[in-house]
Protein backbone atom coordinates (compact mmCIF):
# COMPACT_ATOMS: atom_id res chain seq x y z
CA UNK A 1 0.00 0.00 0.00
CA UNK A 2 1.17 3.71 -0.75
CA UNK A 3 1.22 6.23 1.40
CA UNK A 4 -1.02 8.27 -1.15
CA UNK A 5 -3.24 5.46 -0.57
CA UNK A 6 -3.02 5.25 3.56
CA UNK A 7 -3.26 9.34 3.59
CA UNK A 8 -6.45 8.98 2.07
CA UNK A 9 -7.37 6.44 4.23
CA UNK A 10 -7.12 8.37 6.79
CA UNK A 11 -8.18 10.99 5.37
CA UNK A 12 -11.77 9.64 4.68
CA UNK A 13 -11.91 8.22 7.84
CA UNK A 14 -11.15 11.71 9.66
CA UNK A 15 -14.02 13.01 7.78
CA UNK A 16 -16.54 9.81 8.45
CA UNK A 17 -15.65 10.39 12.91
CA UNK A 18 -16.21 14.42 11.63
CA UNK A 19 -19.37 13.99 10.10
CA UNK A 20 -20.93 11.39 12.57
CA UNK A 21 -19.47 13.60 15.56
CA UNK A 22 -21.55 16.54 14.48
CA UNK A 23 -24.73 14.60 13.67
CA UNK A 24 -24.72 12.77 16.69
CA UNK A 25 -23.70 16.15 19.23
CA UNK A 26 -26.12 18.36 16.83
CA UNK A 27 -28.60 14.78 17.07
CA UNK A 28 -28.10 15.25 21.74
CA UNK A 29 -29.28 19.06 21.43
CA UNK A 30 -32.40 18.26 20.15
CA UNK A 31 -33.13 15.50 21.66
CA UNK A 32 -32.32 17.09 25.03
CA UNK A 33 -33.85 19.97 24.07
CA UNK A 34 -36.71 18.61 23.55
CA UNK A 35 -37.03 16.09 26.33
CA UNK A 36 -36.24 19.55 28.69
CA UNK A 37 -39.30 20.96 26.60
CA UNK A 38 -41.69 18.19 27.44
CA UNK A 39 -40.82 17.47 30.75
CA UNK A 40 -41.55 21.75 31.46
CA UNK A 41 -44.12 21.36 29.67
CA UNK A 42 -46.74 18.68 31.15
CA UNK A 43 -44.46 17.79 34.47
CA UNK A 44 -43.42 21.00 35.94
CA UNK A 45 -40.44 19.88 35.98
CA UNK A 46 -37.02 19.51 34.24
CA UNK A 47 -33.08 17.63 34.65
CA UNK A 48 -30.98 20.01 36.46
CA UNK A 49 -28.30 19.22 34.25
CA UNK A 50 -30.28 19.20 31.04
CA UNK A 51 -29.44 22.67 30.38
CA UNK A 52 -26.03 22.72 30.89
CA UNK A 53 -25.29 19.54 29.21
CA UNK A 54 -26.99 21.39 25.95
CA UNK A 55 -24.76 24.26 26.17
CA UNK A 56 -21.72 21.91 26.10
CA UNK A 57 -23.23 19.85 23.20
CA UNK A 58 -23.56 23.39 21.39
CA UNK A 59 -20.18 23.95 22.37
CA UNK A 60 -18.73 20.48 20.98
CA UNK A 61 -21.02 20.75 18.05
CA UNK A 62 -19.87 24.03 16.65
CA UNK A 63 -16.17 23.60 17.25
CA UNK A 64 -16.17 20.19 15.24
CA UNK A 65 -18.07 21.85 12.32
CA UNK A 66 -15.84 24.41 12.54
CA UNK A 67 -13.03 22.13 12.07
CA UNK A 68 -14.91 20.40 9.17
CA UNK A 69 -15.25 23.61 7.64
CA UNK A 70 -11.65 24.36 7.51
CA UNK A 71 -10.89 20.96 6.03
CA UNK A 72 -12.60 22.12 2.62
CA UNK A 73 -11.79 25.91 3.71
CA UNK A 74 -15.46 26.69 3.70
CA UNK A 75 -15.36 29.02 6.48
CA UNK A 76 -17.07 32.39 6.06
CA UNK A 77 -14.59 35.13 3.94
CA UNK A 78 -14.86 38.76 2.36
CA UNK A 79 -13.30 37.95 -1.23
CA UNK A 80 -13.30 41.15 -3.23
CA UNK A 81 -9.50 41.42 -4.08
CA UNK A 82 -9.55 38.07 -5.42
CA UNK A 83 -11.90 38.69 -8.28
CA UNK A 84 -10.06 41.75 -9.49
CA UNK A 85 -6.28 40.71 -9.58
CA UNK A 86 -5.01 37.50 -12.01
CA UNK A 87 -5.92 34.18 -10.78
CA UNK A 88 -2.10 33.14 -10.25
CA UNK A 89 -1.73 36.40 -7.77
CA UNK A 90 -5.09 35.26 -6.34
CA UNK A 91 -3.10 32.35 -5.40
CA UNK A 92 -1.12 33.99 -3.21
CA UNK A 93 -3.62 36.54 -1.51
CA UNK A 94 -5.21 32.64 -0.56
CA UNK A 95 -1.84 31.80 1.21
CA UNK A 96 -1.65 34.81 2.70
CA UNK A 97 -5.14 34.40 4.07
CA UNK A 98 -4.60 31.31 4.93
CA UNK A 99 -1.39 31.83 6.80
CA UNK A 100 -2.65 34.75 8.84
CA UNK A 101 -5.79 32.50 9.87
CA UNK A 102 -3.35 29.78 10.86
CA UNK A 103 -1.52 32.65 13.08
CA UNK A 104 -5.00 33.32 14.67
CA UNK A 105 -5.88 30.29 15.76
CA UNK A 106 -2.66 29.66 16.70
CA UNK A 107 -3.19 32.26 19.37
CA UNK A 108 -6.48 31.10 20.11
CA UNK A 109 -5.10 27.37 20.77
CA UNK A 110 -2.38 28.86 22.96
CA UNK A 111 -4.98 31.14 24.94
CA UNK A 112 -7.70 28.30 25.27
CA UNK A 113 -4.62 25.39 26.58
CA UNK A 114 -4.09 28.10 29.40
CA UNK A 115 -7.92 28.23 29.46
CA UNK A 116 -8.07 24.79 30.02
CA UNK A 117 -5.07 24.56 32.31
CA UNK A 118 -6.74 26.65 34.98
CA UNK A 119 -10.09 24.95 35.39
CA UNK A 120 -7.71 21.86 35.69
CA UNK A 121 -5.55 23.50 38.46
CA UNK A 122 -9.00 24.44 40.20
CA UNK A 123 -10.53 21.42 39.68
CA UNK A 124 -13.81 22.33 38.05
CA UNK A 125 -16.59 20.54 37.48
CA UNK A 126 -19.54 20.80 35.00
CA UNK A 127 -22.73 18.67 35.13
CA UNK A 128 -21.87 18.46 38.67
CA UNK A 129 -19.23 15.54 38.58
CA UNK A 130 -17.74 15.70 35.34
CA UNK A 131 -14.21 17.64 35.16
CA UNK A 132 -14.36 20.96 33.45
CA UNK A 133 -11.18 20.38 31.35
CA UNK A 134 -12.88 17.56 29.86
CA UNK A 135 -15.52 19.49 28.76
CA UNK A 136 -13.52 22.56 27.65
CA UNK A 137 -10.66 20.81 26.03
CA UNK A 138 -12.57 20.80 22.38
CA UNK A 139 -11.39 24.59 22.17
CA UNK A 140 -7.54 24.21 22.20
CA UNK A 141 -8.00 20.83 20.28
CA UNK A 142 -10.30 22.56 17.80
CA UNK A 143 -8.01 25.45 16.95
CA UNK A 144 -5.15 23.35 16.81
CA UNK A 145 -6.54 21.36 14.06
CA UNK A 146 -7.72 24.28 12.45
CA UNK A 147 -4.27 26.22 12.39
CA UNK A 148 -2.21 22.67 11.38
CA UNK A 149 -5.62 22.80 8.07
CA UNK A 150 -4.81 26.54 7.48
CA UNK A 151 -0.84 25.74 7.15
CA UNK A 152 -1.55 23.17 4.90
CA UNK A 153 -4.03 25.13 2.90
CA UNK A 154 -1.60 27.84 2.60
CA UNK A 155 1.34 25.63 1.41
CA UNK A 156 -1.21 24.16 -1.50
CA UNK A 157 -1.24 27.41 -2.48
CA UNK A 158 1.75 28.44 -2.82
CA UNK A 159 2.62 25.41 -4.91
CA UNK A 160 -0.29 26.21 -7.27
CA UNK A 161 1.80 29.35 -7.52
CA UNK A 162 4.61 28.22 -8.91
CA UNK A 163 2.96 26.07 -11.12
CA UNK A 164 2.08 27.47 -14.50
CA UNK A 165 -1.54 27.98 -15.25
CA UNK A 166 -3.81 26.26 -17.73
Amino acid sequence: MTTKTILKKIDRTGIIIEDGLIVGLIGGVVLFSVMQLVMRLFFNSGFIWADELIKMLVLWATLVASISASRENKHLKIDLISNLIASQYSMLLQAFNALITSCICIVISVHAFRFVDLTFSFDEKVLIIIPAWIAYSIIPIAFSLMSFRYLIACAKHLSRYNKPLK
